[in-house]
């Protein structure tokens, strides 16, 4: 019953940011078509043209989205005017962990999860071609010459997607049923197994096997992460304020993961059989584990 009242209690606004985020797989689906379209192997002016169709791509896509967002959502307006001041509203987007403990949990756990994701999602390719390739070096099934971009935007991405697509509906159904903390523990445990494929099997059939294990996990976490924010809302008129912190939580270890894993592969880049790759793999392993852990802290969502 108290689980139906938050649920209830969730202002309007919130529901709705939730409703109608565009997928994350769209994010995924265009970074497929970047890897088919865009071979850094091509002469010059070739792979300015791909780079160019890329930008087009994602402006293409960004407009038509926001388009059907403008035309479709309809928002209740508000009449109060209150005056905009800058310091007044970053000051609001800080809040005491201690005041909203579920809340703050969630986002620390958020923040750790993405650090590992990021941290290796972004160097996969380079990963492909520098432990992968090589001279001679055919792709597997096609028989082309082996390339990062084509192996990850030919086979590698399209597995993920292929796994996370009906993971994400299916584990949304199951924390609906069981809770949302055993959904993140599987997750956690499953995109934790995927560093352990990449560091035990350093061959294209076994970075394929990771990718399923990438998609079941990657699709579980971004779906029981929606509703497990959501049930930890506070019951306030902020929750537009939390989603953005939430937002956030995101996007920073875009910055801070990729940043992190580049200082990793960059000083330990001539320490022989990849081991670069293999710490990033193992700190990453960390990330997960730590995130994890972290949702054990939270008390008022099972």
């Amino acid at each position: 019953m108290e689980r139906y009242h938050r649920r209830q209690s969730t202002p309007k606004s919130a529901r709705d940011h939730c409703r109608l985020q565009r997928p994350v797989y769209l994010g995924r689906l265009c970074t497929w078509l970047g890897g088919v379209i865009v071979n850094k192997n091509d002469v010059l002016p070739l792979y300015k043209n791909e780079i160019v169709q890329i930008f087009l791509l994602i402006a293409l896509v960004q407009i038509v989205f926001v388009v059907y967002t403008v035309l479709t959502v309809r928002e209740t307006p508000r009449h109060e005017h209150a005056q905009f001041e800058l310091v007044s509203v970053i000051k609001t987007f800080f809040f005491k962990p201690s005041r909203y403990p579920d809340l703050s949990w969630v986002l620390l756990a958020r923040l750790l999860v993405m650090m590992g994701i990021w941290g290796v999602f972004y160097f996969l390719q380079y990963y492909f071609d520098d432990v992968l390739g090589g001279p001679g070096v055919k792709t597997i099934i096609f028989g082309s010459n082996f390339s990062g971009e084509g192996f990850s935007g030919t086979l590698f991405l399209p597995v993920l997607l292929l796994f996370a697509l009906p993971t994400s509906l299916i584990a949304g159904w199951l924390s609906d049923r069981h809770g949302r903390k055993v959904m993140v523990y599987t997750s956690g445990a499953v995109m934790t197994a995927v560093c352990v494929v990449f560091i035990l099997f350093q061959n294209q059939y076994g970075s394929l096997i990771a990718a399923a294990f990438f998609g079941i996990g990657y699709g579980a976490y971004t779906s029981v992460d929606w509703a497990l924010t959501t049930d930890a809302l506070p019951t306030t008129d902020e929750a537009g304020k939390f989603m953005g912190i939430w937002s956030a939580m995101g996007i920073l270890p875009q910055v801070i993961g990729i940043a992190i894993g580049a200082v990793i592969l960059q000083l330990l880049r001539d320490i022989p059989n990849h081991f670069g790759y293999t710490l990033l793999f193992l700190v990453t392993i960390v990330y997960f584990g730590l995130g994890t852990l972290v949702i054990r802290q939270v008390r008022g969502v099972r």
